[in-house]
């Protein structure tokens, strides 16, 4: 379909920002995982059933050597891509209501929606391969912290942290004494 090409080309979206297409370039099975050989280019299929979070990785580590951007990869050059193509899909909402932004990501602009989330993607891969994070682990730790920071059983459909919480589920800190940080600056609940 239309949506799924258009998927698959904003894999090939530009890590450089100001630069939105890149041609489509086949690959070689250098470096690449068994789901990726030589005959896959970018714009192929690559869905996430069948693509690891690896082999992404393989492919924009090459694709960045091969133009020897290695250089350019700082922890400040990547992060500030990363916000700058996160802003970019920011503003494709800019001014819309939720329901209606939920609407137009999936319709009018869907492929402008996909290349975006693909660019933050990218540069997120980016960030990963140069200063050597492993995503899934991290993904993993910080989930793990999540669940500890914000039971569920406390938490279910709440969207800020000092929302009343229901009898007898805990409470939260009053704003007269500060609550604690659980070590990345949000404040975590207290025990009841």
């Amino acid at each position: 379909s239309l949506a799924l090409t258009q998927l698959d080309k904003s894999l090939s979206s530009a890590l450089v920002v100001g630069t939105n297409s890149w041609p489509l370039k086949k690959a070689t099975s250098q470096g690449f995982g068994p789901g990726i050989g030589p005959n896959m280019r970018w714009g192929a299929r690559m869905p996430d059933q069948e693509t690891t979070v690896g082999e992404l990785r393989d492919k924009w580590r090459k694709f960045v050597s091969d133009r020897d951007w290695n250089r350019f990869h700082s922890a400040k050059n990547l992060s500030m891509a990363i916000a700058a193509e996160a802003a970019e899909l920011v503003e494709l909402f800019l001014w819309v209501e939720g329901p209606e932004s939920n609407d137009m990501a999936r319709g009018e602009r869907l492929a402008a929606t996909r290349d975006e989330v693909a660019d933050i993607a990218g540069a997120l891969l980016a960030f990963c391969n140069a200063m050597d994070i492993d995503l899934s682990d991290a993904i993993a730790n910080k989930m793990a912290k999540n669940e500890r920071k914000y039971p569920a059983n406390t938490f279910r459909g709440r969207w800020r942290l000092n929302a009343p919480s229901e009898p007898g589920v805990g409470s939260l800190r009053d704003s007269s004494n500060p609550a604690p940080n659980a070590g990345d600056g949000d404040p975590v609940l207290e025990e009841t």
